[in-house]
């Protein structure tokens, strides 16, 4: 079997997995943005405070919100409240130049 062959193979067997079992896929899905939150953040989840600056600042909060998209897949959108936000990142965020904003 070719690469391609195994790749589109791996991806069916991923959505009938997905199909069949999505509470188990949220589960993981909830797992893997609390890692990010934690991680990129620097967020305590235990007591829901901000450990420090993450890669945005310090987080003071955050509202996310889950949905299923048509195909099946969650996604997660969020809304960051941040203190003191790094003007030299702000700048760069928003930069004319799509060198220096990437």
């Amino acid at each position: 079997m070719s690469s391609d062959d195994e790749c589109i193979a791996h991806l069916r067997l991923r959505k009938k997995i997905r199909l069949q079992y999505p509470g188990a896929c949220s589960l993981e899905f909830q797992s893997l943005m609390q890692i990010l939150i934690e991680t990129l953040f620097n967020w305590d989840m235990k007591n829901q405070r901000p450990k420090g600056p993450g890669i945005f600042g310090t987080v003071v909060a955050f509202a996310p919100v889950d949905e299923e998209q048509g195909r099946n897949t969650l996604q997660h959108h969020m809304q960051i409240w941040v203190k003191d936000v790094d003007q030299k990142l702000r700048r760069e965020l928003f930069d004319e130049d799509m060198i220096k904003r990437k």
